[in-house]
């Protein structure tokens, strides 16, 4: 489950499973919407949670990975904060009042309301932004402190719900939320998904020489074991074909000193601290390369081959003439999976 603001999702039309996207790729469901608190009389918590596909999500936050699964239940006031939103970069505050009510003027997706928001947590500067709600605050030992509902520069306030009033509250039916630091194996699909996955094209190797048929069977297990879908099984395939044409030991000539499938340069890119002997192990180079990739959106959600091609090109193999290399490598991707766009 994805935790957020409530106002974020909620239409004046809002029902159970409608379909929720990230603000980055509207096209493209990430969720779909399972319960949310209410936002009319004595509002603690304005916040919704979202089924989401794994395949979507990572549990990092963007400049500190991942969070500390313990919650931050007592913040003080003077205590630092950082927020972490999937809009802009990290940001500090410092804690100025606990448990304090204050009037907001909420803005939803179709409707706006004063709403005042009781036992909050206020903080100094006033810097978050449009698109900040939702957001994860930590405090100094990464714990959990809370979530972002409000604030903005010219109130000079954040407002931050804490984690204590979210995890217990009412609306979850008797439940207790906790907080993850991964998403559970095996964890189950929501309809949409599901369904996208029973539609996604079949993978064909048939064009590679058996041997190498092996490999790249090993590089698409590796990525589908991940719970990346079959565009990006293919997208990555389609790379490390271009980049070392599948031999495991493939190794660049200096100065660049690249290894491995996804020719990894171990002088100042991901291949950096890693032996040659480790680099030229297939599960070592492919681990190295999905954990960049899952850490990155929009090759997770990407719906197109082309797209996911493009997005391991930039994010990840930065070859020097990125473009002619994204085309080149799109044409190649096309030859495992002719029927994906």
């Amino acid at each position: 489950m994805l935790l957020t603001a409530g106002h974020t999702v909620l239409s004046t039309t809002a029902r159970q499973g409608d379909l929720i996207s990230a603000l980055q790729f509207p096209q493209t469901p990430l969720g779909v919407l399972l319960t949310w608190t209410a936002l009319d009389g004595d509002v603690t918590v304005d916040a919704a949670l979202i089924w989401v596909d794994p395949a979507c999500v990572s549990a990092d936050i963007l400049g500190i990975g991942l969070p500390s699964i313990q919650a931050s239940l007592q913040p003080q006031v003077g205590d630092a904060v950082r927020i972490f939103s999937s809009t802009s970069s990290p940001r500090q505050m410092t804690i100025d009042s606990v448990l304090q009510d204050v009037p907001i003027l909420a803005h939803g997706p179709d409707w706006s309301a004063a709403i005042t928001y009781r036992g909050q947590i206020l903080c100094s500067p006033g810097i978050s932004h449009p698109g900040d709600s939702g957001a994860v605050a930590v405090d100094a030992q990464n714990r959990v402190l809370g979530m972002v509902v409000a604030g903005s520069e010219d109130t000079g306030i954040t407002v931050v719900t804490p984690i204590s009033a979210i995890l217990q509250n009412s609306a979850w039916h008797g439940g207790e939320l906790e907080i993850l630091d991964s998403v559970p194996p095996g964890s189950t699909v929501p309809p949409f998904a599901q369904s996208q996955r029973e539609r996604d094209p079949a993978v064909d190797l048939s064009s590679l020489p058996p041997p190498k048929q092996l490999v790249a069977q090993t590089i698409i297990d590796a990525f589908a074991n991940a719970g990346f879908g079959v565009i990006q099984q293919v997208a990555a395939l389609a790379n490390a074909v271009a980049e070392s044409d599948l031999q495991t030991t493939a190794r660049s000539h200096p100065p660049e000193d690249s290894v491995g499938l996804f020719q990894l340069n171990r002088t100042g890119g991901a291949g950096k601290g890693y032996t040659v002997a480790q680099l030229q192990d297939p599960g070592t180079n492919i681990g190295i390369a999905i954990d960049a990739m899952s850490k990155i959106r929009a090759f997770r959600s990407a719906s197109f081959l082309d797209d996911a091609v493009a997005v391991f090109v930039r994010a990840f193999e930065r070859p020097q003439n990125a473009e002619l290399e994204i085309s080149r490598r799109q044409k190649i991707a096309r030859t495992f999976c002719s029927n994906a766009d």
